[in-house]
This record gives C-alpha cells, structure tokens and sequence, in this order.
C-alpha cells in the first residue's frame, strides 16, 4: 500500500501562486554546463539573437549567428506539491552557430574551395522552479533513488479530473548536442577536362538526459472502490487508501551518442565536343554505427536470448566502428 501524506492534498484543489521570488541558480544542470539559468516572470519568453557576417582577409567568408531564449511556466500547485506538466518548470535554449568559407585561386586553372561549420544547442525543459530537492522522509516513497539531477516527488495521477501532484515526469530535459561540418573541394581544368575532388567530415553529438518517470508515477483510478471492481469508484478514495492501478519508475541517465560520418567524390565533366558533355562522377559515403561515450548501450541478441552490453560482453564500440 502507498501512504499518501495528508500534506499533498492541499494539492487536490485550486491554490494562489505566491509571490515570484528569487531563486538561486540551479546547480543540477552544472554537469551540462549552464549557469545562466534565471528565475522569469509567469510564462514570460525572453528570445535574444545576434546574427552578423564578416568578411575577412585572404578571401575567407564568416558567418555568426546567436540565440538564446529563457521561459518559466508555473504550475498551480507550488514547491513539492508541483503538479504541472511539459510547459512548466524553467527552461532555456542557447545556440550557436558559425560558417567559415576559404576560397583559393592557386593558379588560373586551379581553385581550392574550403567549408567548415559548426552549430551547437544547448537546452533544458521544465526545471522545477524551486530545484530539484530529495523530498522529506514524510513525501518520500520507497525505491526512487536519491538522484540530485533528478529528485522531486513520486507524481501522483488520480483520474475523474483530479489535478495530479508531484514532479512531472520527463521533467527535466537536459540536452547539449552540437554538428561539425568540413569539406575540401579542388577544382582543376585540363584540356577538355573540367575535374574536382572533394571529401566531407560530419561530427555529430547528441547528450540527452529524458526519462519519462524518473521519479516513478502512481495512477488511481477508482477501480478499487468501485461497486463492481470496475467503474464508478473515486480515484481520490483509492488514492487515500494506498492502492493504485498502476505504478511504474523510468530507470537510467544521460547518454552520449555520438556518430562520424565519411564521404569523397570525383568529378569529371569531359566535353567531347560542342554539342556533347560527358558529366562523369563517383562518390562514397560512410557513416559510423552510432556510439555512446560510456558504453550505456546494449542489444538483444536474438540467438541467445541474451542481453549483450558495450564493454562488458562484448568489446565497445569504437569511434571508427570496430570493435
């Protein structure tokens, strides 16, 4: 049975927020690396860009491009109480992008193109305004670990039109990804030949940390006093009692995935004549199986049964795919 603490269901009926008040950075997003989280007023989106070119010496082209924005949705229910949803909790989104172009005419048949960019994201969704803080012993339901990125209260969900109480779940979203891109193109013309090689890199990162019940989530929903053991029971009343129709708890963390993509080219447009050119090419791409930098990946294998882990029972994958 789960004991509901009377103090919860001061969460059950409409409350007023009180008074914005400041509030310290969040130190549980450091490991993403913000410190710039500040408290917003209700619902308050407050976007900023900076976007510019420049053109610099030796033909080299540079492109720069900012963003950052910050909102804070308040749920109806405030401090551990919570109860709100995918639109409340403190949220941020910074990114960045930058473009480099190289252009070198080495001799008037001859012309090195370079390309190189990056962009990068860095974000978090619905961070309890108050913090992320171990509930007291009174609030606190055996199992759930005591996670500092993740702590809140278990979410409580009665049906029938009951707000629910507790942290949301998926609450927070924490992400850092970021994409590099290079690519090297000489054009060179010989005779009839118009001929270019060319390779491409792409980098890409993606860090996420999204569980959908961190926390665990309790359901009620009437059935156990119901008349019939179906419908038509009060979901509060088994809420009071202690038995729910359903419990679960999302287990896990951040993963670092990351992936390389490879590619080159050769191209020959060879005009026979006026009248008739011969557009010749051939190209390859690789990409790299997808990879976590912890090893925090595993698969099933059908042969066995069996749950096969990176860098246990088989070898890690690595960043050029071997293993």
């Amino acid at each position: 049975a789960v004991e509901v603490p009377v103090e919860l269901l001061a969460g059950v009926v409409p409350v007023e927020p009180p008074p914005f008040v400041e509030a310290d950075r969040h130190p549980e997003l450091h490991a993403l690396g913000e410190e710039r989280l500040q408290p917003l007023p209700d619902r308050l989106r407050d976007p900023r860009v900076v976007d510019h070119d420049a053109v610099v010496v030796a033909d080299v082209l540079a492109h720069h491009r900012a963003a950052e924005g910050r909102d804070r949705g308040i749920p109806e229910a405030r401090g551990l109480a919570d109860g709100g949803n995918g639109f409340t909790g403190d949220s941020f989104d910074d990114t960045l992008g930058l473009a480099l172009g190289h252009t070198w005419a080495i001799s008037p048949t001859m012309v090195n193109d370079v390309r190189a960019g990056l962009s990068w994201d860095h974000y978090a969704n619905g961070v309890p305004h108050e913090g992320l803080n171990f509930p007291p012993p009174e609030l606190y339901v055996p199992g759930v670990p005591n996670d500092p990125s993740l702590n809140g209260v278990t979410l409580i969900q009665p049906t029938g039109g009951f707000r629910r109480l507790g942290t949301p779940g998926f609450d927070p979203t924490l992400g850092r990804n970021y994409e590099i891109q290079y690519g090297d193109t000489l054009s060179v013309i010989k005779g009839r030949h118009s001929l270019k090689f060319g390779a491409q890199f792409r980098r890409s990162a993606f860090n996420l940390l999204q569980l959908g019940s961190p926390r665990g989530r309790i359901r009620f929903d009437g059935q156990f006093t119901s008349p019939d053991g179906g419908s038509g029971g009060n979901p509060v009343a088994d809420w009071l009692l202690g038995i729910p129709n359903r419990a679960n708890i999302s287990l896990g963390g951040t993963f670092h995935n990351r992936q390389n993509t490879y590619g080159g080219f050769v191209q020959d447009d060879f005009k026979l004549s006026q009248k008739l050119t011969l557009n010749l090419g051939l190209r390859y791409d690789y990409t790299s199986p997808i990879y976590d930098t912890h090893d925090q990946m595993a698969n099933l294998d059908f042969a066995t049964g069996q749950m096969v882990f990176a860098g246990k029972n088989i070898a890690r994958l690595s960043e050029n795919g071997q293993r």
